[in-house]
């Protein structure tokens, strides 16, 4: 089998809890006194500063929540199967078929990084599969997708609210 696949991850995320966001807020606080700014990222700056997300003192939290803002990122690219593996005890295409309702394990070459993605993305959000053709063997440089790309980019057309009539009202 000589087939590769590429994996994109699709995950509701938030961001969340930016504090202090005012400077009322750092007055009250004794550990930050001054002016606080936000330092260009990668660049240093004197005096005191929020921290980046991630960063030790960090107060913004990225979440994966039921309501968040959906993304989705080609996460894993040219990933070679090895095997299909259908429900039953056979393999796909030899001596098995496997129906819409069966369940399908692929067996994949990665490295021990990527088997962590897999494992992250099996835990934690969604991923679908997508089969590359037999010659395409580029690695595409996508910026991910959002809702806010869908609906400025690609013209989704976004719901209208409706007023319902009051009881009563013909």
């Amino acid at each position: 089998m000589d087939d590769h696949i590429d994996i994109v991850y699709q995950v509701n995320a938030d961001v969340t809890g930016v504090y202090p966001s005012t400077p009322l807020e750092a007055q009250s606080n004794p550990e930050l006194t001054g002016d606080l700014e936000l330092p260009p990222f990668g660049q240093e700056v004197d005096g005191q500063t929020y921290p980046f997300p991630g960063d030790p003192g960090s107060r913004i939290m990225i979440r994966e929540q039921n309501g968040g803002n959906p993304i989705s990122k080609i996460v894993l690219q040219n990933v070679r199967v090895l095997r299909v593996i259908g429900s039953g005890t056979g393999i796909v295409g030899e001596s098995e078929t496997a129906s819409p309702n069966d369940l399908t394990y692929l067996v994949l070459d990665v490295e021990p990084g990527q088997a962590e993605l897999v494992h992250m993305m099996l835990t934690v959000g969604t991923y679908q599969v997508v089969l590359r053709g037999s010659s395409d063997t580029e690695i595409a440089n996508t910026p991910g997708s959002t809702m806010e790309l869908l609906i400025t980019d690609y013209n989704l057309p976004i719901p209208k609210t409706i007023r319902i009539p009051s009881a009563g009202a013909q």
